[in-house]
């Protein structure tokens, strides 16, 4: 277990899977298992986690002892690239706990959550806010407040390019869109005209 390396480009999960060893190095049986947790930390002396207890499942048949756990970009995203260290705990039906493993891995690639750009603008006689490039995280939210200029309304909504009125407004014409749930690169185009 001595070299275990997690790569984990932008946007990536990874699963990492170890065989649980007795203290006579053998496969430890899981089949009693309760709960299995993995933290992660960033010396082998620390006491503060990065990653507190992450769940994992026991992999294959209990008798191989094998684990993993699911890990993604979310979970690591203040962790730099180079040495880290890992505990896992098994903790069994009987009550019993068992921590097998302090072991190092190394990351070997920038993980920060994978961000997308929403750009937005509009033609004259209004404003959009907020505007240009707007950087958002992947799965976040993110709302642009449209605003007609005295005496104008909101003409045309565009998302790429196509056309919506899923946007709602408010008594005094302020438009509202909000995009869920972000996976991709958007644009959002608004054209206002004269009240009628």
């Amino acid at each position: 277990m001595s070299d275990n390396k997690i790569e984990c480009p932008r946007g990536d999960t990874r699963i990492i899977t170890a065989t649980i060893l007795d203290a006579d190095g053998l496969a430890l049986d899981l089949t009693n298992l309760d709960k299995v947790y993995l933290s992660i930390k960033e010396n082998k002396e620390d006491s503060v986690y990065v990653v507190k207890k992450k769940e994992g499942t026991v992999e294959g048949a209990a008798a191989l002892g094998v684990v993993a756990f699911e890990i993604e970009p979310a979970d690591l995203e203040e962790v730099a690239t180079g040495n880290w260290w890992y505990d896992i705990e098994l903790n069994f039906v009987d009550g019993s706990r068992y921590t097998p493993i302090i072991d190092n891995f190394e990351v070997l690639a920038d993980i920060t959550r994978l961000t997308y750009a929403i750009t937005a603008s509009t033609g004259a006689n209004g404003a959009i806010s907020p505007t240009g490039a707007v950087s958002v995280e992947s799965g976040a939210d993110q709302a642009f407040i449209m605003t007609p200029a005295d005496g104008y309304e909101i003409d045309e909504v565009k998302i790429d390019d196509v056309a919506t009125t899923d946007y709602v407004t408010d008594d005094d014409g302020v438009g509202a869109y909000t995009f869920s749930t972000v996976g991709s690169d958007y644009t959002i185009a608004v054209a206002y005209k004269l009240t009628a």
